[in-house]
């Protein structure tokens, strides 16, 4: 009789233990399930983190050069002598106190985009694995009609595109942008044609779009974009 209990009691011991650890497995799926990027979870989150961080410090050196550097709008310049990449954005005339990148400027560091970032299957569009600092701009509700200074990354990957609206909109969804992004390099001109107009939403300085296909970037390119000065 006493055997009978003993097993009884570890039978029951057992299914206690299982019914713990289906409810574990069920809070573990759920919470994958929340976060909206599976696959590829983790790298969303650790991808949007960068992207939000780097237009942060972006940003926030673009102010330095505005505010102790004294430099006017015109005068803000992404150029960086020996880099390559940032050729296209040389002034007329150039001050290094008002040089985002340099560090008698706004000391932002200089980056190319993560490929981790990015959908290998955009590689061989324009604009892929490139940062752009562009004036050519307006983004819906933000400041005035006029142009706003903008940071773009294009050809995301959808999940890095979700885990940055989870982040900055609380939402997953990607909106479409029913205007079109121009990626005109900022090299001393606001003027352009340029729009942000996404779907359901307005007054947003930083979020991840779907490309219209109009402008620069080709359609269903998910697009991040980051408003560093407004028009």
């Amino acid at each position: 009789m006493k055997n009978l209990n003993c097993q009884s009691g570890n039978v029951l011991f057992l299914i206690l233990i299982a019914v713990a650890l289906f409810a574990a497995l069920s809070y573990a799926v759920t919470q994958s399930s929340r976060s909206g990027t599976s696959p590829g979870g983790e790298q969303g989150q650790i991808a949007a983190a960068e992207l939000i961080q780097y237009g942060t410090y972006i940003e926030s050196a673009v102010r330095n050069v505005r505010l102790i550097g004294r430099c006017t709008e015109q005068e803000i310049s992404f150029f960086r002598t020996g880099v390559t990449a940032l050729a296209a954005y040389e002034h007329t005339s150039e001050s290094t106190n008002c040089q985002v990148f340099d560090p008698s400027g706004g000391k932002a560091p200089f980056v190319e985009p993560n490929t981790t970032w990015l959908d290998e299957a955009k590689n061989a569009q324009a604009g892929y694995q490139n940062i752009y600092y562009t004036w050519a701009n307006a983004v819906d509700g933000v400041g005035t009609d006029a142009d706003d200074l903008i940071m773009v990354v294009p050809h995301l990957k959808f999940y890095v595109c979700r885990a940055i609206n989870r982040r900055l909109i609380n939402s997953i969804d990607i909106p479409d942008n029913t205007g079109g992004i121009l990626l005109t390099e900022y090299a001393g001109t606001t003027s352009g044609a340029g729009t942000v107009a996404v779907t359901g939403e307005t007054a947003v300085r930083a979020m991840c779009v779907n490309s219209s296909g109009t402008g620069d970037i080709p359609a269903d390119s998910y697009t991040y974009y980051q408003v560093l000065v407004e028009g």
